[in-house]
């Protein structure tokens, strides 16, 4: 029988790390960047544990799969498709969007189903022995707190609109209220710290376009169509705020150095220090590359590279920085469906098909 090393317990999506903080490139190391399509049918996005995933199918199967031997540990067949995963102390957790299952990892055999509680696992964090997520359920928006040694739903609070990402940082969560308010509260009792208004505008003009995350202390995002924000986590003050002067249309990824921000507008890839919101340096692509925010996204950046993806393009575009030009592709047979992530190494990406690329 597999068991997982004891030092994995805490894990969300690959797409993001531990809290939901974005899993970019790792100082020093170079991911390898070959894609190539190794699965198909997925209905989640995998959970890449070392050399080991954990893969949920459209057919109703979830297995654990060693990467390099293609080999199944073992698999189990659930009533539905699952949308979301996530893993915490040798416990797989799996949503329908309706229920909650539970698997042991290291057989997969169903340890209990919760149901009506809609998980929300894509944004949920991980505080002490709770999962927490935002969701509507009984015709409101509410924080569901879920206790992962009774298995069951213990706290449930109303929140003041629709969440569309939290974030944990110490013992508070972080989360939205669109289209125009971040808040910050404990993360048990759902007592407010503090709330911030993001904009005044109306919600076509701008709003939050893409995943937040939390650097030194503050919580970045960027607004369309131009507007990057940082706020103080302590206080929910503006730190500081940046202007592209062209239509954000990515993620604000981690630079490969933890006090610099990357992030692509228009065809203008800026960096900024994370600790003022100064313009660090600004590379212009090629005027001849296919790649432009109308499009494309940032995956992440390192000193060398860019990676794009696009929700519509079948594609997956390298950029040399040195060059501003493109230097390889990969082909996809759909856009992606979530932002490619780093995990052992590799990139991974997911299609809208269900398709496994890495």
């Amino acid at each position: 029988m597999f068991t997982f090393r004891d030092f994995i317990i805490d894990m969300n999506y690959n797409l993001f790390n531990y809290n939901n903080e974005r899993i970019v490139t790792v100082p020093g190391v170079e991911p390898e960047l070959v894609v190539k399509q190794m699965e198909k049918g997925l209905s989640a996005l995998p959970m890449v544990l070392e050399d080991k995933m954990v893969l949920a199918y459209a057919n109703k199967m979830v297995v654990l799969k060693e990467i390099t031997t293609d080999t199944i540990l073992w698999s189990r067949k659930l009533p539905d498709s699952m949308g979301d995963a996530l893993l915490y102390k040798q416990k797989i957790f799996l949503s329908n969007h309706s229920s909650l299952f539970v698997l042991d990892c290291n057989d997969g055999s169903l340890i209990a189903k919760i149901d009506h509680c809609s998980p929300n696992l894509v944004n949920a964090v991980v505080y002490d022995r709770y999962i927490i997520w935002p969701t509507f359920i009984d015709n409101e928006n509410q924080m569901i707190t879920f206790d992962t040694e009774e298995m069951k739903v213990t706290g449930k609070k109303k929140l003041p609109g629709i969440a569309s990402f939290m974030l944990l940082y110490k013992d508070a969560v972080i989360l939205n209220s669109y289209p125009d308010k971040l808040y910050s509260m404990r993360a048990i009792t759902g007592e407010l710290n503090w709330e911030q208004i993001i904009t005044q505008k109306n919600p076509a003009e701008e709003f939050v376009n893409d995943y937040p995350f939390i650097m030194n202390n503050t919580v970045c995002l960027t607004l369309f169509p131009d507007t990057m924000k940082s706020y103080d986590l302590l206080t929910g003050e503006v730190k500081w705020e940046f202007k592209s002067g062209t239509g954000i249309n990515s993620f604000a990824a981690r630079f490969s150095n933890e006090n610099e921000i990357a992030f692509f507008s228009g065809r203008t890839i800026f960096y900024l220090d994370s600790q003022n919101g100064e313009l660090l340096k600004k590379i212009d692509l090629d005027m001849n590359s296919v790649v432009s925010s109308g499009t494309y996204q940032l995956s992440f950046s390192d000193k060398e590279k860019a990676v794009f993806y696009s929700y519509t393009l079948k594609k997956i575009s390298v950029i040399d920085l040195n060059t501003a030009k493109e230097i390889t592709f990969f082909k996809l047979k759909a856009g992606v469906k979530y932002p490619p992530f780093i995990a052992n190494n590799k990139l991974f990406v997911v299609d809208k098909d269900g398709n496994l690329y890495y």
